[in-house]
């Protein structure tokens, strides 16, 4: 990309790379460990909005160069990159490095009782972000696999309809609507294709293990 100066009626241009290399050298000349925003973006893999936000956070400290006496240029020091990413963890980036998605992590983590400095509803961040000594309390990939394996065996465990669960347990359907309420009994919900009403089932090891403990 060029640069072109219309103040003047040569039409000055400027090589991108150039007016970029100029930058960088000021930057130096100024603060030995100085980085633009640009490449501060890519020391921490975000795009540049987000560093704008932890810069207004506070979680990055930043400092202006004064170009030609009337310019100033954001930048962001080394220093700064370093400390941040010691102290704290994107999300995103932590799931990318389990092999999982930033939101099914994020859920596993605060039911965890690992609470996020940062995110969407905390203060409008655009991704959640961990302190690294809390995460230190946890297993992640123990806490992952084993929620996994839960998941697996909840998922292939067979489903029982109202009736039949009413014959496995031998009680009454309107009974079994009070264990419901009282939750004795978790049913599992699913819309019937066929009607606009919801048809309830139970797992049988859910209907064995709760009944016996209430009967």
């Amino acid at each position: 990309m060029l640069y072109e100066n219309k103040s003047w009626s040569r039409g000055l241009l400027f090589y991108e790379r150039d007016v970029a290399t100029y930058q960088r050298g000021v930057m130096k000349e100024t603060v030995d460990d100085a980085l633009s925003v640009d490449e501060a973006a890519r020391a921490l893999g975000l795009q540049k909005s987000p560093v704008y936000f932890l810069i207004k956070r506070g979680l990055l400290t930043t400092y202006k160069a004064t170009i030609g006496g009337t310019s100033q240029i954001l930048f962001v020091t080394t220093k700064s990159i370093n400390s941040f990413s010691s102290k704290y963890v994107l999300a995103a980036k932590l799931a990318s490095d389990l092999h999982t998605t930033s939101g099914y992590l994020t859920r596993l983590l605060i039911g965890g009782g690992i609470k996020p400095i940062s995110g969407p509803a905390i203060d409008k961040g655009r991704g959640f972000i961990f302190r690294r000594r809390d995460l230190k309390k946890i297993d992640l990939e123990k806490l992952i696999n084993k929620e996994r394996r839960h998941r697996r065996s909840r998922d292939l465990s067979p489903l029982v309809s109202l009736d039949e669960t009413s014959e496995l347990l031998e009680i009454r359907r309107e009974l079994i609507q009070e264990y419901v309420e009282n939750g004795v009994l978790k049913p599992y919900k699913q819309r019937d294709p066929s009607s606009s009403s919801r048809r309830s089932y139970a797992s049988p090891g859910v209907v064995s293990r709760n009944s016996k403990r209430k009967l």
